[in-house]
């Protein structure tokens, strides 16, 4: 990281980003409703390596790096699988009672389903179902793979033939 003893090279800096920033706004971002984070990042930091100061350059992609890896710890997936390796999170950890959390394979199907429940939350999924069920207000069930799969886990029956031809309980 940059020293208190560089006040000409944090000024500089300190330039530099305000003229990206005028200029980035000013054409390119102008009239956008949306602008990613990432977009401006990526252009202090080109701008950083066109510029003389390489080593502001190398402290910024640093900071920056440092900045995505602290975001990234604090984050629900990362959250979760802590909770399952730490065994700490109870609604991890008793999830389905068929499934014993310390057992090594069902501590990688529980990894793969956190994982899959993420992914399908974030990709596959509308919104609105993956905020009511968070609110609890619907169960979407074996979330975990039915996003991925045509059938919930409980649904591995012959159900047409069920129907059809009738069962005996017992």
């Amino acid at each position: 990281m940059l020293s208190k003893e560089q006040p000409k090279l944090v000024r500089s800096l300190m330039m530099i980003i305000v003229s990206l920033s005028l200029n980035l706004f000013s054409q390119s971002l102008a009239g956008r409703s949306n602008v990613d984070i990432r977009e401006i990042q990526d252009a202090v930091e080109n701008q950083l390596m066109a510029g003389e100061h390489k080593d502001i350059a190398r402290a910024y992609i640093e900071y920056r790096h440092d900045r995505d890896v602290a975001r990234e710890q604090r984050g629900r997936l990362t959250q979760e699988i802590r909770g399952l390796i730490e065994q700490s999170d109870v609604s991890i950890l008793h999830e389905n009672a068929n499934k014993d959390s310390k057992v090594i394979p069902t501590q990688r199907d529980l990894l793969a389903g956190i994982v899959a429940k993420h992914y399908a939350k974030l990709h596959i999924l509308p919104r609105d179902v993956v905020l009511a069920h968070e609110r609890g207000e619907i169960h979407y069930h074996d979330l975990d793979y039915s996003p991925f799969f045509p059938m919930f886990n409980c649904m591995l029956i012959d159900l047409n033939g069920m129907l059809t031809n009738g069962f005996q309980d017992g």
